[in-house]
């Protein structure tokens, strides 16, 4: 049970990052303000789908390194990558810095601290993978729930709209003022000490995943690991360019493209956009 709940106590530090909408025009705002007059908030939607992107490609790194080294040092490791990120990003004067920094660190702890955790779970509770892996991915959910409203209280408490600006000709988009968006770093530093805090608790909650030694056998109650293990098998004997020229492999493509599209781009851009017609932070 205590690596259940360290594993979701993990995945919400995860799931932090799906509150990016909420936070970019702070942080748009904070850069403008301090003399980088060509940022604006188009460019910053590039930040969530880098960290999908770098944090997808290390996934299998992250799974490979759980498996030789056990859960909690792949989990410490993505900890380092991701409260590294934060720190930095929060004393980062450049653009370009805090692009490379967050969005780069950033997606290479969450391909380290996304499968860690279930592997270790999964381990505990063989026969219960759907309930595990449901369990511990809300947390995905309730970290940008949480951490969006904690973002806005941290950076402007007092809800003040921000200001209708002409960032090129004809082009406009809101922008906070002075007062509010000197707070980001400050912002910065204190989600890098809760989310190095929370993961420190996850990390200690979270036993090292084992490889199983008893052959599991075949019933109703473990069926969904017997399947696993067999796509495992599978997918261990053939090779990545016979995957990705099959048929099937489009298949699951154009479902992941169709189901996650619309989703990324509403919680990257729904605030930028909302600001139009809603005067309420």
């Amino acid at each position: 049970m205590s690596t259940l709940i360290g594993a979701f106590l993990v995945h919400v530090v995860v799931g932090s990052q799906y509150a990016w909408g909420n936070m970019s025009p702070y942080i748009v705002s904070y850069y403008r303000n301090i003399g980088h007059e060509h940022v604006n908030q188009s460019q910053f939607y590039a930040i969530l789908p880098i960290i999908v992107v770098v944090s997808t490609l290390t996934f299998p790194l992250g799974m490979y390194l759980t498996n030789q080294y056990g859960s909690r040092k792949v989990i410490f490791c993505g900890a380092l990558f991701c409260c590294f990120a934060t720190f930095v990003s929060s004393i980062a004067k450049q653009p370009a810095t805090f692009f490379v920094v967050y969005a780069g660190a950033f997606g290479i702890g969450k391909g380290f601290l996304y499968p860690a955790p279930l592997r270790a779970a999964w381990s505990h509770l063989p026969g219960r993978t759907g309930f595990v892996s449901g369990f511990i991915v809300s947390g995905l959910g309730v970290g940008a729930f949480v951490y969006g409203f904690i973002i806005s209280l941290l950076v402007n408490p007092d809800n003040k709209h921000p200001v209708r600006t002409e960032i090129q000709p004809d082009v406009f988009e809101h922008v906070f003022e002075k007062e509010i968006s000197d707070r980001v770093p400050r912002m910065l530093f204190i989600l890098g000490i809760c989310w190095a805090v929370q993961l420190f608790v996850g990390l200690i909650l979270i036993t090292n995943y084992v490889k199983p030694e008893v052959q599991i056998e075949d019933s109703e109650a473990n069926w969904e690991d017997m399947q696993i293990k067999k796509l495992e098998e599978i997918a261990s004997k053939t090779p990545i360019m016979k995957a990705v020229c099959s048929k099937e492999f489009y298949h699951l493509y154009l479902i992941a493209i169709s189901q996650i599209f619309y989703g990324y781009y509403i919680i990257n851009s729904f605030k930028s956009y909302g600001q139009d017609y809603i005067e309420d932070d």
